[in-house]
């Protein structure tokens, strides 16, 4: 006789336990100091007489789906994986392992881009859990989402919501207000922004005494603060006249110290990824102050010699920012060569101290070492780093 049937052979669960439970009674009849069992159950099994056409698979179950998605999706497969996540929501709906799989799927077009649908599913989670844990996890995520996709007021909306959990941990009301302070950065509202950031140290400070707490989500806060005074000090401008162009290099300065500062206290902090950042874009601002004051216009009235000895006296005085700038560069590669996954900035780092030790040596600057101590007001110590 040639079988050829079309579809797979359901195996469900009540026959399996069936099937299962006169095992057991058969058991008891030989062994009766075991206990009795009255019910057990086992989630349905698909059996095919050949292999799955898009798994591979002669027979499988929501397990079987789970294993080998989560298997995929953590080697970073997230097509492959998303191929057993979509079959276990289709075929296994009501699966013990179903509400975890919705949440995966969710992460797994987070990670290929597709937003829109990763909102769709996380809304799954957060409009029909019950269960907190899973419920918090979807509307962060949901929110991070929301935010890339720019619809600003759903994202407050639900990191708002977060906020409002109860029994929250120290480490999850400093993420959430980080959330929350992010959206106010994407709409560029600064000051609301570092009121939320400010929120978080302020429970960092209250709370590390006491408990050990993971110093990543205070030192995200520090890191934006440092992040919103350096666009400011970037933002001032270097204008003619002469007495103007002055006053300007005087506010500019002041703002760069500003933003060193709060670079410094995340430096403080203690997370490592962090630190290096932070030490990296102090380096950076005085590139940055160095380039602009090249660049600034030459004061009026001057005839083309004295402008070429204008010229030379400023960058003759503005290399000084060039040493602390190779100084802060080479205090973030030593980080950054103690930091897992800093390749590249470990490869910006030596490309930006090239770059200036050639001009330095361009210049004949003398070895740092045999240099007269120099005004240290604009650059951090050692003991800072």
């Amino acid at each position: 006789m040639n079988l050829k049937p079309s579809r797979p052979i359901w195996i469900l669960s009540i026959m399996s336990a069936a099937l299962m439970f006169n095992a057991c009674l058969r058991f008891h009849k030989d062994n009766r100091k075991s206990e009795k069992i009255n019910e057990m159950h086992m989630e349905p099994l698909v059996i095919g007489l050949k292999p799955d056409p898009t798994l591979g698979l002669i027979d499988f179950d929501a397990a079987t789906l789970f294993e080998q998605g989560t298997g995929y999706h953590e080697a970073g497969l997230c097509e492959s994986a998303l191929v057993y996540y979509l079959r276990l929501l289709e075929d296994f709906a009501a699966s013990r392992y179903a509400p975890a799989t919705v949440f995966n799927t969710a992460r797994c077009l987070e990670d290929l881009g597709h937003l829109e649908r990763a909102v769709a599913y996380y809304r799954r989670i957060t409009k029909q859990t019950d269960r907190p844990e899973l419920w918090m996890q979807a509307a962060y995520r949901e929110s991070i989402c929301l935010i890339q996709l720019q619809h600003y007021e759903e994202a407050s909306e639900r990191a708002n919501e977060l906020l409002a959990s109860e029994s929250l941990t120290v480490f999850e009301h400093m993420e959430f207000l980080n959330l929350l302070g992010e959206i106010f950065i994407q709409q560029n509202k600064t000051e609301q922004a570092q009121r939320e950031y400010r929120k978080v140290l302020d429970l960092y400070q209250k709370h590390q005494e006491e408990q050990y707490l993971d110093p990543l989500p205070a030192a995200v806060a520090q890191f934006q603060i440092g992040q919103i005074k350096e666009a400011r000090y970037r933002q001032a401008p270097l204008r003619l006249p002469e007495e103007t162009i002055r006053q300007d290099l005087e506010v500019k300065a002041r703002l760069l110290l500003e933003a060193q500062h709060a670079y410094l206290r995340t430096i403080r902090l203690g997370d490592a990824q962090y630190a290096t950042q932070a030490t990296y874009k102090i380096a950076t601002l005085y590139t940055h102050l160095h380039e602009e004051i090249e660049k600034a216009p030459i004061p009026e009235g001057l005839d083309p010699q004295e402008s070429i000895i204008y010229k030379n006296l400023l960058r003759h005085r503005t290399l000084v920012l060039l040493r602390k700038a190779l100084h802060s560069f080479e205090m973030s590669l030593h980080l950054a060569e103690r930091t897992p996954t800093q390749s590249e900035l470990i490869e910006n780092i030596r490309n930006e101290m090239k770059r200036i030790e050639t001009i330095l040596l361009s210049h004949q600057e003398p070895q740092r070492d045999q240099e007269q101590p120099e005004d240290e007001t604009l650059h951090p110590s050692r003991s800072d780093l």
